[in-house]
């Protein structure tokens, strides 16, 4: 028998305390981590031609503190050493592979966090992996000529944040900056050629064959012609590819935000079981349907590196505005903090308050024996609000 590994222990470990309560987690991290566990058994067998590599997983996750650093914060200049849910987001998308090829599993993942969570920090060291470290497992050696793509809606958009987030590992750290060159924001690795670079859909491109596509914010995009096209060259454009991945990384968006919203369902659907497709993982980090977005026992549902990165304090300065009555600061806190969606458009009551001036709440039950001595009616003509009153005697 194998010996367990690190990183065995801390996934199983993280899997564990989702399962158990001891982590408070959303419905979709309880259905991800019960999905681990149901497969894990099933593993090897006929209806599931696929494993989980404990040994490459734990050296996929090793990678990270050995040859990354954290470039920003308060962790600055420091081994980037996994967390535990992020070392069970990268043992599953690397671990798992194909029985027939031991071509990896996964081609497509969701990752969906609040803000302040690491996520472009993560998406950043990945792209390094990827670029440079990935082996391809027909050759056991690093992918060649690997091309890595951190796409988003503008070319701008993907430079300003996750590229930089490369750049600046690449320039904090000695171990990648002796294997690579930094010129013309594109990111090249000597050994093997792989390369990062960014692309937008304002921009013209050709002749991609990418072995990793980042989708930065999926949110941002839109239901339209141009962005649509951009998106479906993204997912198809790795042909010649043995086991290309593709990657959001987002927070959540608001009901017009078509795009995402449609991806998001698909992610909760597999996560929770409701839909089944092996060759999709599923993390999304949120607040539940019903709970209290300032319900601070529950921001950790949401905020997964509460306590490391994102501090209680900070998100009780954010949901101070929301905790006045204010719903388009609620609306805001909801999405940002709690990485809900929300409605595209502001509510002009906060609908709790509203809830609260009802008969029943007030009361006021002779009202129900009132009789209405004259009402009038002030229609809005375009933003403002349509109102109806009535007089009633008693």
């Amino acid at each position: 028998m194998e010996p367990v590994t690190a990183t065995q222990d801390i996934v199983t470990k993280y899997v564990d305390d989702v399962l158990s309560g001891k982590i408070v987690a959303c419905k979709s991290i309880i259905g991800a981590c019960q999905r681990h566990v149901d497969d894990l058994a099933k593993q090897n067998t006929d209806d599931f031609p696929y494993y989980y590599d404990e040994s490459h997983a734990d050296r996929i996750v090793r990678f990270f503190p050995a040859m990354v650093q954290h470039s920003i914060g308060l962790h600055e200049g420091k081994p980037f050493t996994l967390m535990p849910w992020q070392a069970f987001a990268i043992a599953s998308i690397f671990g798992w592979k194909k029985v027939s090829n031991g071509a990896r599993r996964f081609n497509k993942a969701y990752i969906s966090v609040a803000r302040k969570n690491g996520k472009s920090s993560m998406a950043a060291a990945i792209c390094h992996l990827c670029a440079g470290f990935d082996v391809n497992p027909t050759t056991g050696k690093p992918e060649g000529v690997a091309q890595v793509v951190i796409a988003a809606t503008k070319k701008e958009q993907a430079d300003a944040v996750t590229m930089a987030e490369c750049i600046r590992m690449r320039d904090s750290s000695p171990n990648m900056k002796s294997r690579s060159t930094h010129k013309n924001r594109v990111l090249s690795y000597n050994h093997n050629g792989g390369t990062i670079r960014t692309v937008g859909s304002d921009r013209p491109f050709d002749g991609l064959n990418p072995s990793l596509v980042v989708i930065d914010e999926l949110h941002a995009f839109r239901d339209q012609g141009k962005q649509v096209e951009f998106l479906d060259t993204m997912k198809t454009g790795s042909g010649a590819r043995i086991q290309p991945i593709y990657i959001v990384t987002t927070t959540a968006g608001t009901t017009s935000s078509t795009i995402w919203l449609s991806e998001y369902r698909y992610a909760t659907q597999v996560a929770r079981g409701e839909f089944h497709d092996d060759s999709y993982f599923s993390l999304s980090y949120e607040l539940d349907e019903d709970d209290d977005a300032l319900d601070e026992s529950l921001w950790q549902k949401a905020n997964p590196c509460l306590g490391v990165t994102v501090s209680t304090e900070f998100l009780n300065e954010q949901a101070r505005p929301a905790q006045s009555g204010s719903s388009d600061a609620l609306r805001r806190f909801e999405r940002y903090h709690g990485n809900r969606v929300v409605s595209s458009t502001s509510g002009a009551f906060n609908m709790d308050h509203w809830r609260q001036c009802s008969v029943e709440s007030l009361g006021l039950d002779h009202w129900r024996d009132a009789v209405c001595v004259g009402s009038g009616v002030d229609l809005g003509g375009r933003n403002d609000l349509a109102a109806w009153a009535m007089v009633a005697k008693f």
